[in-house]
């Protein structure tokens, strides 16, 4: 009787590896999801305050009557025409950052997720004011805050 010298894979060995693989990626996708919308949003929030340091230095800084509204502001412009420092940051990529109001009496600065992309915990806007209160709308989760 001979004896065979078994080399190679069989086809069920295979089988049994791509099924591990594919319970592996099921389970790790959403996970790595959920940290690159959590960095996204991080990146964002970031900028939201840096805006609004920069408004507050605009206050105290402003000759005349005190005011949070940059020369030539209007309601909903793109943060960055204002502080040429921010253009072209990380949050941009993903978020459109606005100043939606300023005045001498405060201010909104708004992240609004852009098209294409998702927040599946917390929704797609993210706001802050003159006096740090922080806001998010289109929130599938009550619990959720920056």
């Amino acid at each position: 009787m001979k004896i065979r010298n078994n080399r190679g894979v069989t086809l069920v060995e295979l089988m049994i590896v791509v099924a591990v693989l594919a319970i592996i990626s099921t389970i790790a996708f959403p996970i790595y999801n959920g940290y690159v919308q959590k960095t996204r949003r991080v990146a964002a929030t970031a900028e939201l305050i840096e805006i609004g340091q920069l408004m507050e230095s605009f206050y105290i800084k402003s000759t005349g009557a005190p005011t949070y509204a940059p020369t030539g502001f209007s309601a909903g412009d793109d943060a960055s025409s204002y502080f040429p420092q921010l253009a072209g940051s990380r949050a941009e990529k993903y978020y459109s950052i606005t100043i939606d109001s300023a005045g001498g009496s405060g201010y909104v600065i708004k992240a609004q997720l852009k098209s294409g992309f998702e927040d599946s915990k917390c929704g797609s806007t993210l706001t802050i004011n003159q006096a740090g209160v922080r806001t998010v709308t289109n929130s599938s989760e009550s619990a959720c805050s920056w």
